[in-house]
């Protein structure tokens, strides 16, 4: 059956006609380079006003606050530098006023590794 379709296609049946109703009070569509005058001043007063319009223009991706993104982004990543750098580095500094001898104690080994082998414990340095 599938051959004898290929080799004679049905007849193509005419399409129904598609009227859909319109509603009484719904807006005329319009091709978008018919849109009317008063419709055009409403979309440049939104412009205008700032608020969204529904297609791209060159005032929007032209617009401020492109820039005050990349100044949110700059002043995000100085302080994260200063969080990752800086303060560790004033809280050793607060450390030391605090502690001024934490660096004092002695770091010299209390036992003599000059003749150690394996297995064996090292001697105490002075005794």
């Amino acid at each position: 059956m599938v051959p004898a379709l290929i080799a004679k296609p049905l007849p193509a049946k005419p399409l129904p006609a598609t009227t859909k109703p319109v509603a009484p009070n719904s807006p005329p569509s319009y091709r978008p380079d018919e849109i009317p005058q008063e419709k055009q001043t409403r979309r440049s007063k939104r412009v205008e006003a700032g608020k969204p319009v529904s297609r791209v223009t060159s005032s929007v991706i032209h617009d401020e606050y492109s820039a005050s993104d990349e100044d949110r982004y700059f002043s995000k990543l100085i302080f994260l530098l200063v969080m990752a750098f800086v303060l560790p580095a004033m809280l050793v500094l607060a450390y030391l006023i605090i502690f001024p001898d934490a660096l004092t104690q002695p770091i010299t080994p209390q036992y003599d590794f000059s003749n150690w082998q394996l297995g064996q414990r090292p001697e105490l340095l002075g005794r």
